[in-house]
């Protein structure tokens, strides 16, 4: 069955009045990997946390499955929709192992324990994110990179259908960001649909399926597969900047370069 995503027109604006998405009508989907890029403050992270039910729009809808998100109980959204964020810093000490079994909170009975299903789910997130040696490490203890393996091993064991990452790859070098990206991959072919906001835009050229480019001006600039998206003049024009698109040696899509001195 198919899992399904969609955002009508929604807007939204912190409390001083300042307008950070404007009239954004998207969508996302079980089976597919989907970027949302922009420049700074062109409310990527609102529009993730929009979509999963964080932040409820000022005006417009969203949509899971096709009734209001709002009609779903914390529970209920949680067994269809995971959110990571950027960061997570538990305020107490807990092993690797206990924050990927957090993950679980939406299937656990009224009690709250987990059973042997449960830990077997757990052990299985651990191995899919090679994290398996680090069980009983203290997740504070961890660079930036093996945290987020970890916390994406945590919203696996949620079994989600549809996953959303805040920038997940803003503190891995270059190799691990591209072994993070392939990962997406492969869990998007097993089914799962994959929403990432990123500020690598090339990362997002090699390894989504669609792209949703927001503009300076908090609005959506264009959405579709890369190459329709990576466009020069449509990046300049959402980034407010001149950039450069090319060839990508590897896969002959499209590369993303800033001029060097302007234009």
């Amino acid at each position: 069955m198919m899992h399904r995503i969609d955002a009508e027109a929604l807007a939204y604006s912190y409390t001083s009045g300042q307008r950070v998405l404007d009239d954004v009508s998207t969508h996302v989907a079980t089976g597919e990997v989907t970027g949302i890029i922009g420049p700074n403050g062109a409310g990527k992270s609102t529009l993730l946390q929009l979509l999963c039910g964080l932040l409820s729009p000022e005006s417009g809808n969203v949509l899971l499955n096709k009734s209001p998100l709002e009609q779903y109980t914390d529970r209920e959204r949680a067994r269809l929709v995971a959110y990571m964020p950027q960061s997570v810093s538990p305020a107490f000490s807990l092993t690797v192992r206990e924050v990927v079994a957090l993950g679980r909170f939406p299937h656990l009975g009224p009690f709250g324990s987990l059973g042997t299903p449960d830990h077997e789910i757990v052990q299985d997130c651990l191995g899919q994110t090679e994290t398996s040696h680090l069980a009983t490490r203290d997740f504070l203890s961890l660079s930036g990179g093996e945290r987020q393996r970890v916390l994406l091993a945590s919203v696996l064991a949620q079994e989600p259908q549809l996953l959303l990452l805040d920038e997940p790859t803003s503190s891995l070098d270059l190799p691990h960001e591209a072994a993070f990206f392939r990962q997406l991959r492969t869990l998007s072919g097993r089914g799962l649909g994959i929403v990432v906001v990123t500020h690598d835009i090339n990362m997002a050229a090699q390894f989504c399926d669609r792209l949703v480019l927001l503009g300076k001006d908090h609005r959506l600039v264009n959405q579709g597969g890369p190459s329709e998206v990576l466009q020069a003049d449509i990046l300049t024009d959402a980034y407010g900047s001149p950039l450069l698109v090319g060839e990508h040696p590897q896969t002959g899509g499209p590369f993303v370069t800033a001029p060097v001195g302007g234009i």
